[in-house]
């Protein structure tokens, strides 16, 4: 899946991994890991600790030993639009953003990930025509019949035995790996956890649909609690959580300064909003990491 592949350093020998159809970078085996491997973790958890949030104790592996770990981003394009409930995350997908279909934009992001195994793009399956003809790059088609949103992720979680599950919208072409990539690496350090979620320490809350650059991560469990539970899930995975607190756990993982800022949002839902994405990519050239959208944004006001 990936475009660019770990440094051999980063990678497990051929020897600690067993026989199954999973990339390499997908084997979490902790009693395995090598020096350089267990480092990664602990400078992607830096965040946690500048803020004074307790870190995974020692003496205490990542997840149980021998135990694979599969982390899976699920594109849903039968889902309603946040702003527009009449319209589907396909019509957003299918709209051309300098050169390639917003959907081929979020997939090539997600596909700079060193720590997602899958991308996964589910919808009717009537829509499989115009999927494949938006440019799906490596990510794999699911279709769906399911007509509730949960139920359709639950479905492709139980196809792919995926772990940890990251929803993405279509209308985000500045969507950062890197960003997540830290939640991926937390989540894996805690694996107690339901969700796992950046927070802002200057604000209440961030509308991620509006943010455009990164996403909450949730795991199974969250999923099966839900289901067993009859929850109402209506307000989706992050609501859901906050309307039950008691059954979940959540781990927040502190955002980064730059980016803990009022006004910035990239995802694409007015004009003006294309307007200023045409605008950051012209400025940003090659280099359109987070921390550069971020300056370019606060530049052009």
């Amino acid at each position: 899946m990936k475009t660019s592949q770990p440094s051999p350093a980063m990678q497990p020998s051929s020897a600690m991994l067993p026989s199954l159809d999973i990339k390499p970078s997908a084997l979490k085996i902790v009693s395995q890991l090598p020096a350089t491997q267990s480092k990664l973790f602990e400078s992607l958890d830096t965040v946690d600790r500048a803020h004074q949030l307790p870190p995974a104790p020692k003496s205490i592996a990542l997840v149980p030993t021998a135990v694979t770990q599969t982390s899976i981003a699920i594109i849903d394009l039968s889902a309603s639009h946040p702003t527009s409930p009449a319209a589907t995350q396909l019509d957003i997908a299918m709209r051309r953003f300098s050169g390639m279909t917003l959907l081929e934009w979020c997939v090539r992001r997600l596909n700079e990930s060193t720590l997602l195994d899958h991308t996964i793009v589910t919808g009717l399956p009537s829509y499989q025509p115009q999927v494949r003809a938006a440019g799906l790059c490596d990510a794999r088609w699911m279709p769906s019949l399911e007509s509730e949103s949960v139920n359709r992720i639950s479905q492709i979680v139980d196809r792919t035995n995926a772990t940890w599950i990251a929803i993405i919208s279509p209308n985000c072409p500045f969507f950062d790996a890197a960003l997540l990539d830290r939640l991926l690496a937390s989540a894996w350090r805690h694996p107690d956890a339901d969700f796992v979620t950046y927070v802002s320490l200057k604000r209440n809350n961030i509308d991620w649909n509006r943010f455009g650059l990164s996403c909450e991560v949730v795991h199974r469990r969250m999923l099966e609690t839900a289901k067993s539970n009859k929850l109402d899930v209506q307000r989706g995975l992050a609501g859901t959580v906050n309307s039950y607190p008691n059954l979940f756990q959540t781990r927040s993982v502190p955002l980064p300064d730059q980016l803990d800022q009022a006004n910035l949002h990239f995802a694409l839902e007015t004009a003006q909003d294309w307007e200023h994405a045409y605008n950051y990519l012209e400025a940003v050239g090659d280099d359109s990491s987070w921390q550069r959208l971020v300056e370019t944004s606060l530049m052009l006001g």
